[in-house]
């Protein structure tokens, strides 16, 4: 008698663990069917990674790790040179703020080109082209249609979303210059700018000063 209960109760054991067993394939198919959708791993929760546009659990190797890093920073360099480049027929303008513009949170300023003939304006954010706390002094529009362009530039502060800001006047040597705030300055085609020049060790000197802040 003894050994038929020990008989009938492994084989409900056996029947149990068969039975959760299939649950647990049961839960795991439809977490696989169920698995959320994704475009990057930031799409899926920690422990999980983005595989065929699903989330599934797993972590990245560290090769896998560096080569996102790689593809990262070489999508952002692309991107970068994207933005100097020069469309055909177009050609650059550099402009200097003297002695430079310092980027807090609070620092605003534009430097706004118009073309004398066609009067399209053109505009550079001095705090979106510097980095947070540094310091910049020039500035490029990468690519502009030809011709003469009347340059000002302004800067100041923006507190609880009030600006206060100033308009540059032309450095004294930066010619021509317009009621010493409009300074008037030539895009040519890249082959046609002129050479910068050169100091005693071979290297570039510092571009003149446009502009120049009391």
């Amino acid at each position: 008698m003894r050994a038929f209960t020990f008989g009938l109760t492994a084989l409900v054991a056996l029947a149990f663990f068969a039975c959760d067993s299939d649950k647990d394939k049961d839960r795991a198919n439809r977490f696989k069917f169920s698995a959320p959708p994704c475009e990057t791993d930031k799409n899926c929760i920690d422990g999980f990674i983005c595989k065929d546009k699903k989330c599934h659990k797993g972590k990245r190797t560290a090769a896998e790790l560096a080569a996102k890093r790689k593809a990262k920073a070489d999508a952002k360099r692309e991107k970068e040179a994207a933005k100097k480049r020069v469309k055909p027929g177009e050609g650059r303008l550099h402009v200097r703020l003297c002695p430079a513009f310092k980027n807090t949170p609070e620092s605003i300023g534009t430097i706004v080109a118009v073309h004398q003939e066609t009067k399209s304006r053109h505009m550079v954010h001095l705090a979106t082209e510097t980095p947070d706390l540094g310091y910049q002094s020039v500035f490029s529009f990468y690519s502009l249609p030809l011709g003469t362009y009347d340059v000002t530039c302004s800067y100041g502060i923006q507190v609880r979303g009030i600006p206060d800001v100033n308009k540059m006047k032309c450095d004294k040597e930066a010619k021509p210059c317009r009621e010493e705030l409009v300074r008037e300055m030539q895009v040519v085609l890249p082959a046609d700018e002129a050479p910068p020049e050169m100091d005693d060790k071979g290297k570039p000197k510092m571009m003149p000063c446009d502009f120049q802040a009391e």
